[in-house]
């Protein structure tokens, strides 16, 4: 069977320069609004948000491959290394979260040339504390045929010989680091493709993959360590983007890579206004805040009420918890949030006996103005 790397034109890819630059200038556009949004924002409103961006980022590429991580325990990885303010590590220390943390700030905030040894660095931070099944050759390519399969049955492509692999990536690296004719969404487009259709790794490839891809993005100066989540994007459309792989590289008749430009540009500007979003629906939780009468609640009370209207804590709210995570007794908590349900602020959940808790009511921040 006869593959995009057996074209004899390859790795020259092509595409129509008119149209991809057409989506590229909607991308700029909605870039600069989200730049002057940003530069609107304090310094420790920016690193609250690039910790959130970069979690999201993370467990979406995750999940893109079926994966899953813990969310708090990621984030609250994050927020150490970012030095974010307000935001302490509770709980036991994640060593796989740790990993990934590490290797996506290095990614988006190291930004010395790229090699094949730091992306092999960053496949063993992917796997080596991982639970679980877990590849052979952690943090080397691999020396062996690999297959993908669809969905367990056909196989729908194989990746490039093993003996060849050191010298396709060595051409990856020179055009990461040298290139200067595609922009910026391209670059990291192609570049993403590219590595996939090589598939140096046993596992792991679509992920090292989109972390190369947040590397030349923010060296291109398209994000500022993580303002937005294409991965999050990506995996709303994860068949679209399973199907344009497949269309693309399990053929060897062209090199055309135009559908896949336009798509992962589009992404990126879906990316940037559900970013638009989020900014908009943090500050009207800060306006929340300020309408709180801090005379009205204890410590515990706003410090709760800023996790559940931000999204750090996600669910539902049981006394138990509260008294955990707030290190106060079992009736401080379930006074605490009496008062916050007498004042329209949480709901209960409807649940009874131990499964019995508290939600919080997403409509304030709703009817709240920016």
């Amino acid at each position: 069977m006869q593959y995009i790397y057996n074209h004899p034109d390859w790795p020259e890819f092509t595409y129509d320069r008119v149209v991809v630059d057409r989506y590229y200038l909607h991308f700029s556009v909605e870039m600069r609004a989200r730049t002057i949004v940003n530069s609107l924002m304090g310094t420790d409103q920016q690193k609250h948000l690039n910790a959130r961006c970069l979690t999201e980022e993370i467990v979406s590429s995750l999940a893109i491959e079926g994966e899953r991580t813990a969310r708090a325990s990621l984030y609250s990885s994050i927020c150490e290394r970012l030095e974010v303010p307000g935001e302490t590590y509770t709980g036991a220390h994640d060593h796989h979260n740790e990993n990934l943390a590490t290797l996506y700030l290095d990614a988006v905030t190291n930004m010395e040339g790229l090699t094949t040894e730091r992306l092999q660095r960053w496949h063993s931070l992917l796997f080596s504390a991982q639970g679980g099944l877990r590849p052979r050759r952690i943090g080397v390519f691999r020396s062996a045929p690999v297959y993908i399969n669809k969905r367990g049955r056909e196989t729908i492509y194989e990746g490039i010989g093993a003996s060849m692999i050191d010298y396709e990536m060595n051409r990856l690296i020179t055009f990461i680091n040298e290139d200067d004719a595609h922009n910026s969404v391209a670059k990291a487009a192609i570049a993403s493709l590219w590595l996939l259709a090589i598939h140096p790794f046993e596992d792991g490839n679509g992920r090292i993959s989109r972390a190369m891809s947040e590397y030349i993005l923010t060296k291109e100066g398209q994000t500022t360590t993580s303002s937005y989540s294409i991965s999050a994007t990506i995996l709303k459309n994860r068949d679209h983007y399973y199907r344009l792989l497949e269309e693309i590289t399990s053929q060897a008749a062209s090199l055309d890579v135009t559908s896949y430009l336009v798509w992962h540009t589009e992404m990126a500007i879906e990316a940037i206004r559900s970013s638009l979003s989020e900014l908009e629906r943090r500050m009207r939780v800060v306006n929340l805040m300020k309408s709180l009468d801090s005379s009205q609640y204890n410590s515990r009370q706003l410090s709760m009420l800023y996790k559940l209207a931000d999204g750090t804590f996600v669910g539902k709210l049981t006394t138990a918890k509260w008294a955990k995570m707030n290190k106060c007794s079992s009736a401080a908590a379930a006074r605490d949030l009496q008062q916050l349900v007498n004042e329209g602020l949480l709901y209960p959940s409807g649940d009874r006996g131990p499964q019995a808790g508290y939600l919080f009511d997403e409509g304030i921040i709703d009817r709240l103005e920016t």
